[in-house]
């Protein structure tokens, strides 16, 4: 198997080096995306903690606030984004590691979805 997508690659590489970069660039192009949503949930964590920190100060100072359920909430979703940015990071990591295999991968999908 091993053989067959190094064959693959070297013959996309000779016969159409404009698909291989086209493709290269689209694996970068989507290393850009997954950057851009762990920081977009690192960010979105951070303010869920701190607003959720806001209300268990506010319950305290005023039991009968509607922070009772809001907080505890609001915790859950931050503790839950930090798994997604995790895994958003390890995406970007991969992508950036090895281009080829997903590039290849790029490639396979759209023949199989045709």
């Amino acid at each position: 198997m091993t053989d067959i997508l190094k064959e693959l690659i070297q013959y996309l590489k000779d016969i159409s080096p404009l698909v291989w970069e086209t493709l290269i660039k689209q694996v970068y192009a989507n290393t850009i995306e997954l950057a851009v949503w762990f920081v977009v949930l690192l960010i979105f964590s951070y303010l869920l903690f701190r607003v959720a920190k806001y209300g268990t100060q506010e319950l305290q100072k005023d039991e009968w606030s509607d922070w009772e359920i809001a907080a505890p909430i609001l915790y859950i979703f931050a503790a839950l984004c930090i798994p997604a940015g995790i895994a958003c990071l390890i995406g970007v990591i991969k992508y950036l590691y090895n281009p080829e295999f997903y590039a290849i991968q790029i490639l396979l999908r759209s023949i199989a979805n045709n």
